[in-house]
């Protein structure tokens, strides 16, 4: 089980510089790249911009949500991620919800799309659209997150990682969409799909 921190296995020294430290999974991974340079020699195809989704599953959901929850939640997040993020009050969600799956703690980042959320079963981290040179803004941003929520809950074991990254491309014309449809490469977007269970 993972408890603490993430596996060794995902160290950066180029994150801190100290080799013991752990950063988040890597995300486009090398299948995904290959796919994505393949679509990009197929004129006129244009890269529109990635996606990004990192999820750790607890081993046994929250089952005591009260206000407390989404309050350390955003306690930890705004500690660590404002001088990165200029978080707002408003950056903070937390819809109430009727059932426990229903119950979350939201964090929109720099008021957009991209969020981290706090459910009852994981914490999931989801960037839907950004482009390719801000990978590295939203690893950091990522890893800074997970490793706040850690220090903040440590009565939370995770018992599984899940990512998702890939990139969505505009298609220009028909004879293109046939030549995919050929290649057997889907017309929306490279995905590739891990799961790590510990």
């Amino acid at each position: 089980m993972l408890h603490g921190r993430w596996p060794r296995r995902y160290a950066d020294p180029a994150i801190d510089g100290t080799a013991n430290r752990a950063k988040t999974l890597e995300f486009c991974p090398n299948a995904a790249t290959a796919a994505a340079e393949r679509i990009k020699t197929m004129t006129p195809v244009r890269l529109e911009n990635c996606f990004l989704r990192a999820g750790a599953v607890f081993t046994e959901p929250i089952l005591s949500w009260t206000s407390e929850v989404p309050s350390r939640f955003f306690r930890a997040l705004y500690r660590s991620l404002n001088n990165m993020l200029y978080i707002q009050p408003s950056d903070f969600v937390a819809p109430a919800g009727v059932s426990l799956g229903d119950c979350s703690a939201v964090l929109r980042i720099l008021g957009g799309n991209s969020t981290l959320t706090l459910r009852a079963n994981g914490i999931i981290a989801d960037f839907p659209a950004i482009s390719p040179d801000r990978i590295p803004f939203a690893n950091a941003v990522i890893y800074q997150g997970y490793e706040a929520f850690i220090a903040e809950f440590k009565e939370i074991e995770i018992g599984s990682i899940e990512s998702n990254a890939g990139y969505h491309f505009a298609i220009l014309s028909d004879e293109n969409v046939l030549n995919l449809l050929n290649e057997s490469v889907s017309l929306l977007s490279v995905q590739k799909r891990t799961q790590i269970a510990h």
